[in-house]
């Protein structure tokens, strides 16, 4: 469950978010996931099966959080677009993002303020069905 590749072009699925229906892929902020940074909301993903079958998903949701402890896996977190700073349990935070089912997340580390791991980057997507070909990014 705590395993994330350090192949510089991969993405690894993460397991523990599959048994709550979301499909959920990690990657190190200085490998795969720094592309992570560069999506924006609207922009459909297509998620490519070894067997060929593709499926496709647009961007609804950009969440940032700050991790209190950052380099603990069981840190607080305090969403940086909540302007009265609440702070979220790990618990609460899996939760919130990864207990919906249907739909894709990618995640990484945000640094900051020298830290690799200050806190956490969730790009948030939905099924899109018949995929809008005229829409591809």
């Amino acid at each position: 469950p705590g395993f994330v590749s350090s192949d510089p072009d991969s993405v690894t699925q993460f397991w523990l978010a599959s048994q709550h229906g979301s499909l959920a892929f990690l990657a190190h902020n200085n490998l795969a996931g720094q592309k992570f940074f560069n999506l924006k909301s609207g922009q459909i993903l297509s998620l490519v099966y070894g067997n060929g079958k593709v499926d496709y998903y647009r961007i609804v949701d950009i969440r940032e959080y700050r991790a209190l402890s950052p380099n603990s896996p069981y840190s607080n977190f305090v969403d940086l677009d909540d302007p009265q700073g609440d702070v979220i349990s790990v618990t609460d935070l899996f939760y919130n993002i990864y207990a919906k089912a249907g739909r894709l997340i990618l995640q990484t580390c945000i640094e900051a303020e020298g830290q690799p791991s200050w806190g956490r980057l969730f790009i948030i997507a939905v099924p899109v069905a018949p995929f809008p070909h005229n829409e591809l990014m």
